[in-house]
């Protein structure tokens, strides 16, 4: 997809999200920073973050038997945001505890290149970001 393809398509899903997750009434969501194609939803955040829904978004630890941890959305100054693995972005903040956070997170934002109907999904990450949902009884939203 072009970038203008890529910037309607996240507009449209961004409108969307907004919408449904108003509804659902959630106080906290795990999201996402895009990379490369992936949907920017950037915008969607800063809206929901206006509503004081807490965000919390991957954080790379470094340590291979759980590789991401969470981190709390500092809104998306670039100032609080360092470089990532994987050309992604995450809080410069320390990480939060993922296990006590896993079952307060109502729901998940999960980018895809690709997902199944069981729920199973293709991303870029080697599998890293699926370890981060192990365990979690949130909402998965899959995000393509």
């Amino acid at each position: 997809m072009s970038a203008e393809q890529v910037a309607a398509a996240s507009d449209a899903i961004s409108q969307r999200l907004f919408e449904w997750i108003r509804l659902q009434d959630y106080q906290s969501l795990a999201v996402y920073y895009p990379t490369q194609n992936e949907p920017n939803l950037l915008a969607l955040y800063r809206q929901l973050d206006d509503l004081n829904i807490r965000l919390y978004l991957p954080v790379s630890t470094g340590v291979p038997e759980q590789p991401y941890a969470l981190g709390e959305w500092p809104g998306a100054e670039p100032s609080f945001l360092k470089q990532g693995p994987f050309g992604t972005r995450e809080p410069a903040s320390a990480p939060i505890n993922v296990t006590a956070y896993r079952h307060e997170i109502e729901a998940w934002l999960i980018p895809g290149l690709a997902f199944s109907k069981d729920g199973s999904r293709i991303g870029f990450g080697f599998g890293f970001y699926d370890r981060l949902l192990a365990g979690t009884s949130g909402f998965k939203i899959g995000v393509a």
